[in-house]
């Protein structure tokens, strides 16, 4: 398992009330710290919130990004590596947010958090950004019913979460709440099936 992965999975594993979410204005807001190297060269916590950017502030991001690529003469190809992190960073911009209302973002521009803002920090912050995205809106797996119900049965019969391990955790989110789902209609059929208290009596 990659550290995507395990930071996706610990994130999901955490539950929804310790995530300690703030809603404003509709969107939700989560605390976070990052950190700055200071004038001692010790590491200096700022505390932040992360709002999950939705799917036109993405574009406007990678938008960014090339804008800014080609103002620098990197080639989004040819310099992927270095592409990929001006899109992680133009990302970041939006998502990182001052803790105080109105929630602006952090910072005005992209390259101010790589100037004031230590790099294995704001790594972090991206890596639980990702694990964000993906606990507020899981990508579908691509696993048929036929598969979870293959996973449900091999969990009943190994009395185990060993079946588990084979699915990315997006997926564990997804089986977790199909079997659910399924004890749910299973509950309310079968109480929907039972006497009443005066259908007994009569």
């Amino acid at each position: 398992m990659s550290e995507a992965e395990r930071g996706i999975e610990s994130l999901l594993s955490q539950g929804w009330k310790n995530l300690e979410a703030v809603e404003f204005k509709g969107r939700l807001f989560f605390p976070e710290k990052i950190f700055k190297r200071t004038a001692k060269g010790d590491l200096a916590a700022e505390d932040i919130y992360l709002r999950v950017p939705r799917e036109h502030e993405i574009r406007k991001a990678r938008a960014e990004a090339r804008r800014i690529a080609k103002e620098d003469g990197i080639d989004p190809e040819k310099d992927a590596d270095l592409f990929e992190t001006l899109d992680n960073i133009c990302l970041l911009h939006l998502a990182i947010r001052n803790p105080k209302p109105q929630h602006e973002p952090l910072v005005g521009f992209p390259h101010e958090l790589e100037e004031n803002y230590d790099s294995a920090s704001l790594a972090q912050v991206a890596r639980k950004l990702r694990a964000l995205m993906v606990a507020i809106d899981p990508v579908p797996p691509d696993l048929t019913e036929e598969q979870l119900l293959a996973v449900v049965a091999a969990l009943a019969k190994d009395r185990t979460v060993l079946p588990l391990a084979v699915c990315d955790p997006a997926s564990q989110h997804t089986c977790i709440l199909y079997m659910a789902a399924r004890l749910q209609s299973y509950l309310d059929s079968k109480s929907s099936s039972e006497p009443s208290d005066s259908s007994m009596l009569e």
